[in-house]
């Protein structure tokens, strides 16, 4: 397991399961996406793998509805996060507090990668209600405002970029 995915992994289960969720949506590709999926079920939250992005931020909008808790939806990065926004759409629209975690290029290696890499939060700020990167900075801070703005009142989609290059 990486350093992140030891680290911000842990925060990121700990802080949906402290939340009330019981379920991560998703389709994760690979990298610390894959540590999410395993943190996720070390402390209870079962992953269920969806056929799409789209599918998986509705999938988990809908659960949030109908719990009244907060769900995450976990895609890659790129393509991954691209077609999570209909699902998105649909929790801001519904106002469902929906997590959207994506796996992003890490900020050590921006300039360098382009295979994949796209200004998600740029991409995601019209439906979502509030976009981070979770990497080294305050992750515990950034990941309960993540929960905290996402069932605030009119509750919706707050989205957060793992960042690989985090250390802890």
């Amino acid at each position: 397991m990486s350093v992140t995915g030891g680290y911000l992994s842990e925060i990121v289960a700990n802080g949906l399961l402290g939340s009330g969720s019981k379920f991560v949506f998703g389709l994760p590709g690979g990298g610390n996406n894959l540590d999410v999926v395993g943190a996720a079920e070390s402390v209870g939250l079962e992953f269920i793998l969806a056929h799409g992005e789209t599918s998986a931020a509705i999938m988990a909008s809908t659960y949030a509805e109908i719990s009244g808790s907060p769900c995450a939806c976990l895609v890659t990065r790129g393509p991954g996060a691209a077609s999570a926004v209909n699902g998105l759409a649909q929790a801001a629209l519904d106002r469902q507090p929906l997590i959207l975690l994506t796996d992003t290029v890490s900020s050590i290696d921006w300039a360098r990668i382009s295979h994949q890499r796209i200004d998600q939060r740029e991409l995601l700020h019209t439906v979502a209600k509030w976009s981070a990167v979770l990497g080294s900075s305050n992750p515990e801070n950034t990941m309960a405002s993540a929960l905290a703005t996402a069932i605030q009142p009119r509750p919706g989609p707050v989205h957060l970029d793992l960042d690989p290059s985090a250390s802890g």
